[in-house]
Parts: structure tokens; sequence; C-alpha cells
């Protein structure tokens, strides 16, 4: 059953309210939407009661600190006091009050985005006594203000876990799955649908929507998956959200190293083998003309060719049957503490990593793509032997580095700058058909860059905002060869290569079919892309009252994008490697400044037995792109229809047939004044609400609605910008600038149950309605007769 809701298009606020405070946060969140891309949460709050220990009274003015920070707050007429602002980690709360024992909770969690309660008993001070009641916390299973599905792993969870990534870690918790490529999916959501936030901003690439920077492991404070709805702080992001806080420096000097090396192994030669030296030395010095050597040729003697009859089985030998532990290897250095003669201001975290990964799947190189060599006959061609190396035939390298200078300004200010780079190269073939010719895969290269610039000002006990700047820069290209005109090229395609080396000679066959081995030709495709922006982020959060915590949020975000993708042709028997033009339909070329706007408010409503997450987000985006005027006409440089070639002079509406001369042809600046429409921004509202209600001290349920939207993967905006079409039988498609954004309206209703000390049950239902998908739409008619397609929601 699908329903569908109609998006508001206008939001009207009421005047009115009591509270002057919270109508001055409003007004500056009219006039800061101007200036200031999607963030989230970094810090928590710890909240509870004073309590004197004999008497049971409230004590009102008992101070309580963070130790190790410049936070605390103070117990209020009814003995009730909350901090706010406490950065994620293990911390020392102390309770002191004039006349009384000084109580200190050791090993106290704040985890973001959540309340920690921590209350305490003060025992009246025996005279001259100094002595101070420890306390040590014991986590809660439980947690009573969690109003969605979430996940959160603080960094001694992910030191305890027996995986080193962050994709592998995520993959564990309830709610995800990885599939074979390594892509996670949230609760059987797409991979593009998740939200990768880093110190409060979102970093990702907006041309795929994954995530545009690897963290470290052992760099992390805290790790929170949501699986199920999210605050409104939360945006552009359809299944979940993985919100990441780094590690800040420590107070003293530390330093720490971690390495691992190892290798694949197995016995197993029935599943990871090649063909032995020998039998091929017999096999390849001539045979026919077919493109592929075949699987069954493999594995049942040969059966295609009458050199091989009398050969029933080839040899095998196994590939992962010696084991080397030097193979793959993993080694990663963090450095921590204050910087010399700053005293305890000014802190740096610094880590390092270097992975280098080979896989498990080999192959041997019997064969190099270029190494065809001129026919014996018509039926007999031979191709040249390779060294016959085993060789990975997807293997992976990467450098990492990430540091984080933290400083202490003043009491109330603090500054930081987040510096994450990385470095990685891959190699990869398309498949096991590639298994005799291991060296006819494609390189990839990404380089990334982000600076999180963050100013905090704590304006009062119960106020502070939040003002971030960043940068995302990523440059990514993928190829075999980085020469497009290297002699090395062959294509693949049977019909493609007949062409190629044959010409239209009818006496070769390239018949082949999907289970045949490869022993020509390499991968043509070669994809340049680059992407960078500024994103500019003000969030203001107060307690208002002790039992609403507001928040206000108003962020931008700026993209500069230039993508570049190509497919080799070839020349007709010269053995000449093409690059195509701009306008083909072999090439997606476009640049690209869209920009995006985002504001939120919320309210956290915290009561004994009740705890409301009240939320509205406005999100606006501007694709900056173009469509046609007319679609029927979809080529600016070859246009059908008259009335786009030629002028009409006597302004009759008609096309005479005396004005369809040469003279008289409009030139293309002249079409460019009406052939294409500029795209209108689009804009949604995305109500959200979370309710959590504890049905006793061991047990919550909760439930929780919203509206998500997330823009279109801008490949799909601008692929084709010059809606060039090829003629009939070609499948031409062209990006669609206006396309909306994606939409998810989700429910959710969960329980937390603790059974007994150590063991508990989070068990929740979901509904999903999900719209506006984007896809390839009908095909477009053309005034020439050709047709072509766009994608559309």
């Amino acid at each position: 059953m699908y329903t569908s809701f109609p998006c508001l298009r206008r939001l009207q606020l009421i005047p009115g309210h009591r509270n002057k405070n919270l109508l001055l946060s409003l007004f500056l969140f009219t006039i800061l939407i101007s200036f200031s891309s999607i963030h989230a949460g970094v810090t928590g709050k710890i909240a509870g009661i004073v309590l004197d220990k004999e008497s049971g009274d409230p004590l009102v003015g008992a101070n309580v600190l963070v130790e190790g920070t410049y936070l605390g707050g103070t117990t209020d007429m009814n003995g009730e006091y909350y901090i706010i602002n406490i950065p994620p980690g293990t911390y020392e709360i102390k309770f002191l009050f004039i006349g009384y024992q000084t109580v200190v909770h050791k090993d106290v969690r704040v985890n973001v985005d959540l309340t920690t309660r921590v209350d305490a008993q003060l025992a009246a001070q025996v005279m001259e006594s100094d002595d101070i009641v420890v306390v040590t916390a014991e986590r809660e299973n439980i947690q009573k203000d969690l109003t969605s599905s979430e996940i959160t792993l603080s960094s001694d969870n992910i030191d305890m876990m027996p995986v080193r990534s962050v994709t592998d870690i995520i993959s564990l918790q309830a709610g995800v799955v990885k599939d074979a490529a390594g892509d996670l999916h949230i609760r059987g959501g797409r991979t593009t649908e998740i939200s990768y936030m880093i110190d409060g901003v979102q970093v990702i690439d907006p041309n795929t929507r994954r995530s545009g920077i690897h963290i470290d492991d052992q760099a992390i404070e805290e790790l929170k998956t949501i699986t199920g709805t999210f605050n409104a702080e939360y945006g552009q992001a359809l299944s979940g959200v993985v919100n990441i806080v780094t590690k800040r420096g420590s107070d003293e000097f530390k330093i720490s190293a971690t390495g691992y090396l190892g290798d694949y192994l197995s016995f197993d030669d029935d599943t990871y083998y090649v063909m032995s030296n020998e039998d091929w030395a017999n096999a390849v010095a001539i045979y026919q003309t077919r493109g592929f050597l075949p699987y069954d040729f493999e594995n049942n003697g040969g059966s295609f060719d009458e050199f091989f009859t009398e050969k029933k089985y080839l040899e095998k030998e196994s590939y992962l049957d010696s084991y080397n532990p030097l193979k793959s290897n993993d080694f990663q250095l963090n450095i921590s503490g204050p910087v010399p003669f700053t005293g305890d201001k000014l802190t740096y975290f610094a880590s390092g990593r270097y992975q280098y990964a080979p896989g498990y799947a080999y192959g041997k190189r019997y064969f190099m793509p270029w190494s065809y060599q001129e026919p014996v006959s018509d039926q007999q061609h031979t191709f040249e032997l390779a060294d016959n190396k085993l060789v990975a035939l997807n293997w992976y390298r990467g450098i990492s580095t990430q540091s984080k200078i933290f400083y202490d300004l003043t009491n109330s200010i603090n500054l930081s700058y987040g510096f994450y780079y990385n470095d990685d190269r891959s190699y990869g073939v398309a498949g096991h058909q590639y298994k005799y010719i291991p060296d006819a895969g494609t390189n990839s290269f990404t380089k990334s860059q982000t600076h999180i610039f963050s100013f905090q000002h704590l304006l009062s006990q119960s106020t502070f905002y939040d003002f971030k700047a960043s940068y995302y820069y990523k440059d990514y290209k993928s190829y075999l060869y980085a020469n497009p005109y290297d002699y090395r090229y062959m294509p693949t395609n049977p019909g493609d290569f007949k062409q190629y080396v044959f010409g239209d000679n009818p006496d070769i066959n390239m018949g082949t079919n999907s289970n045949d081995f490869r022993y020509y030709g390499n991968p043509v495709d070669f994809s340049y892309s680059k992407v960078k922006y500024f994103s500019y982020n003000l969030d203001i959060t107060s307690q208002i009252t002790k039992r609403h915590l507001a928040k206000l949020g108003v962020s931008a975000r700026l993209h500069d994008l230039k993508n570049d993708w190509f497919q080799l042709q070839f020349s007709d028997g010269d053995f000449r490697p093409i690059v195509v033009s701009e306008n083909s339909p072999y090439r997606v070329k476009y640049g690209a400044k869209p920009h995006e706007f985002a504001a939120y408010i919320q309210d956290k409503i915290e009561f004994d037995e009740l705890i409301v997450n009240l939320g509205l987000r406005f999100d606006y985006f501007d694709p900056a792109g173009k469509i046609l005027s007319d679609p029927m006409d979809p080529q600016i440089y070859d246009p059908v229809k008259l009335d786009n070639i030629y002028r009409d002079l006597n302004n009759n509406g008609v096309i005479d047939s005396s004005e369809q001369i040469l003279e008289n042809e409009k030139s293309v600046k002249e079409r460019e004044t009406y052939w294409y429409k500029d795209t209108d921004p689009s804009y949604q509202l995305s109500p959200r609400f979370g309710l959590s209600f504890p049905i006793t001290d061991k047990g919550v349920i909760h439930f929780s609605y919203g509206h998500f939207f997330q823009n279109p993967e801008f490949r799909y905006l601008y692929t084709n910008p010059n809606f060039w079409i090829e003629g009939a039988g070609s499948q031409n498609l062209v990006g669609n600038a206006n396309l909306k954004a994606e939409r998810t309206i989700m429910y959710e209703l969960g329980l937390q149950q603790e059974l007994y000390t150590g063991l508990f049950v989070h068990v929740t239902g979901f509904y999903r309605d999900i719209r506006d998908w984007i896809s390839t739409g009908s095909p477009i008619d053309t005034y020439g007769g050709t047709t072509y397609y766009k994608y559309v929601n």
C-alpha cells in the first residue's frame, strides 16, 4: 500500500510566543539564512538531580563540574541541573556543596544528541574531613530519550571490534548490510541514500552520493549509525545517517602504532586455480580464432578443438595454497598531546595509515591485451605468450592522514581545525573472464581532502552557538593507460574486435558465450572528475527551560563540478583508437555550479516519563542548469524545425520557401537566446516527530515519523548537457536538470527492554513510503525522426 502526502510550499510563523529569547533566536535564524550545508550534532548533555543523602531534600546551589573541561552547572531550587555542549567521551563528574562531602562519578559516558543522567547524593561532611566519595558509573543499556533506532559506538567499543575499516564496523550493526561491492545499505535502501557526517559536516561526493572521505577507525571518538527516522538537524538522506566525531588531542603526549600482516590461504584447488604452464605451452600455439578461450575448453579437455581430443582434462594448479604474510599489510600511527609551551589550551591529534590489499583472486599472465599477431591464415591466428606470472586481479593501496587541532581561546570560546586527506589507488578487472589476461583491467586514482574549521562560543550556561566552515575537494581518474592513443588499447567486444582487426572479412567468426575466457582486448573507458564545494553552517543551541532544549540551524553549500567520461572508438582495420568529440553519445562531459541552502528548528522536550522530539526542516536547491525549450528539436548546432533554421523575415509565422536560403540561416548565437530555459529552484519542508515513553525503569517504547528528501545524484542532472542526439538505432540519453528531490515518508515503532543485567533486546517495526525515484523515461520523438530518453522521477 502506498500513500501520498502533499509537500507544503509555504512556511508561516505565528507571532506571540511569550519567550522573548526564542523570538530573538528566530529573528537571528531568519537573518542568518542569507549567509550560512547539512550539519549534525557533535555534542551531548548531562542532567540530573543532587539530593541530601540523609533527608532526601534537594540541594540548591550545588556545583557540578565536568573534570578536564571548563564546563559545569549549578542546581536550581529543585536540586536539578543540566550541562550542555559536552563533546562525546568518558568523563568524571564532580559534585561540590559547602558542608557536604565531594562526590565524583567516574566513567560517565556522554553521547552525541543524547542526555546522560547522573544523579548524586551528598552526605554531610565530617568535621576536618577531606574525604571524596568516588562512584563508578554503570552504563545504562536502555537509553530513555532515544526516539528512533540508532547505534552508538565509543572509541573503546571500536577498539574491541575484530575489524579495521569504518565500513566493516557499520556493517555489523542491526539493519545494515554490506553488499559484494563493499557498499552499505540501511534497511533495504540504496547505498546512495546514506548521509555521512564528519565532525558535524556532511562529506559526500555529490556525483555518486557516496562517502567522500575515509576516516581511520582509531581516529574516531564516537560513531553513531541512525537506521530509523532522524531529527530535523539531519538532511539530504533517505535511509539513514552515519555521524562520526573524531578524537581531540589529549592533555598529555601519547603515541600508538598498530600493524597487520597477512595473506589468503586455501587448499580448494577446484575454486582457486589456474591452468598449468605445461598445458598452456601446448594449447596456445595455434587454434581457431573465436576471440575467447571457452570455459568448457578449460574444464572438459578443450572439446571445441581437435587439437585437444586426446587430452580429457587439463591440469590445474592452486594459487592460494601457499602463505606469504607480507602480501597484505595495514599500518597505522597515532600521535596526540598538547602543543609545547601552550599549557593544555592547544592540543592536537594526528593519524596516518598505509594499506595494501591484493585481494584473493589471482590470474595468470598468459596473454597481454595487445598480444594479437598477424594471422597465419583466415582461420588460424596466433597470440603471443606472456611471462606466466600470477597477478592479483583486484588490488587496493590506500594512504590516509588526518589531524585535528583544538584551541581553548577562553573559558567560553574554542576553535578547532581538522584536515583529512586520502590518496587511494586501485586496480580491477571487469570479471573472472579476464583470468588469463590479468592486465586488461582499470586503474583508479582518487585524491581527496577535507578542511573543517569550527568556532564555538558558549554565551551562557544554557546557550551556545557553533559556526563551521568547510572545504571539500576530490580528484578522480580512471583508465588503463593514461594516453588514450596508446597503441596497446584493443576493443573487447567480439564484433568491434573483428571489425578493428580484420575489417569486413566474412570468413572470420568471432562467436562466444558468457562463460568464455578472454585472451585479447582491454577496457576503453576514461573517467575524470573534479568536485569541490564550500560549506557554511551555523547552529544555535539553548536550554530554554529545564524541559526544552531548542536548536536552530542554517547552512549553505556551494558546488563546483567538472566531469568527463568517454569511450574510445576504433577505426576500421588500422589499429587506431579515436577520442570522440564532446557531443558524442559515447562521451559525458559537463561542468556545473549548483548550490543548496537549508534551515531547521528543533525542540527536545524532556519529562520524567515522556521525551518528545519535534522539528521542521527547510531545504532549497538550485541546480543552476538548463533544459530544452522545445524537446522535439534538441540539437542547437543541427536543428530540424524550419523556425529554428531560418529567420521569419515577414513575421507571418511561417517560413516561406523564399526564406529558406543560406543567407537567411540563423546563427548559433541567435538560437541560444531562446533554445534553453533556466531550471527552477526546488524547495521542501520536512516535518519530524519522535516520542519516547518509558514504561518501566528497564523498558521504553518509542514512535517516530518524518518526511525525508534527498537531491538527485548530480550525474542525472547534467549528463549530455548539449543534448546531442545520434541517428536512428542509438540509445540517446540526456540529463534532466529539473529533476525533483527523491523523498521518503517513514514511520517507526520500537521497544527497548532489558531482560536482566547485561542482556537486553531492541525490537523495531517500520514503514516507508518511497516516491520520486529516478529512472529513464519514455522515448521522446524529434522532428527529425530520431528518439532519445531523459531521466525522470
